[in-house]
């Protein structure tokens, strides 16, 4: 009998553990793709965004922390994105760089600071002098967000001018949401 029971008890959660991971698997929706001939859809706001070779978006031309890459995305409500970028910067010894979303949401345009608070920003978003650094936000849109822009902005009014680099901006979430 207690055979029975622990097969039983093993196989209700086998069976739990199967319904859970077809159910969440995390699929990555969304990869960067650039080289010199082509931007992948990423574009300048109010600056200059050049594509080298080596997969990276060189930023340059601002006068505005806002005026950075961007990309429209459709995004879902409801839906838990984990949205990544690599960036790299040589202007100053720290800098806070962002990952901002751009939509109308309810008919209203709102930016939404992905990251977090300015507390939060300002450690997930911090990037070091001279080193690639990988930034990270996990975000899910309570209601639709339309005509959607993604893009990397800095944070402050000392990087206002500095030129940047990204690579391998990546966004994972369940299969078919983007």
């Amino acid at each position: 009998m207690k055979k029975v029971l622990a097969a039983l008890l093993a196989l209700v959660m086998m069976i739990g553990c199967v319904s859970v991971f077809a159910e969440g698997d995390i699929v990555v929706l969304y990869e960067s793709d650039i080289n010199a001939s082509k931007r992948d859809g990423w574009m300048g706001n109010n600056c200059t965004v050049t594509a080298g070779d080596d997969g990276t978006l060189t930023v340059t031309g601002r006068t505005q922390g806002w005026q950075a890459p961007q990309h429209v995305f459709k995004l879902q409500p409801g839906i838990e994105y984990t949205i990544s970028v690599e960036v790299y910067q040589e202007a100053l010894d720290e800098a806070v760089i962002s990952i901002t979303a751009n939509c109308k949401i309810d008919g209203n345009q709102e930016y939404i600071h992905l990251l977090g608070s300015d507390e939060e920003e300002a450690v997930k978003g911090l990037v070091k002098k001279g080193e690639w650094t990988t930034i990270e936000a996990v975000y899910t849109f309570e209601k639709e967000p339309a005509d959607c822009f993604l893009y990397v902005e800095t944070i402050g009014d000392e990087t206002a001018t500095m030129d940047y680099m990204i690579r391998n901006f990546v966004i994972k979430g369940p299969e078919g949401a983007l």
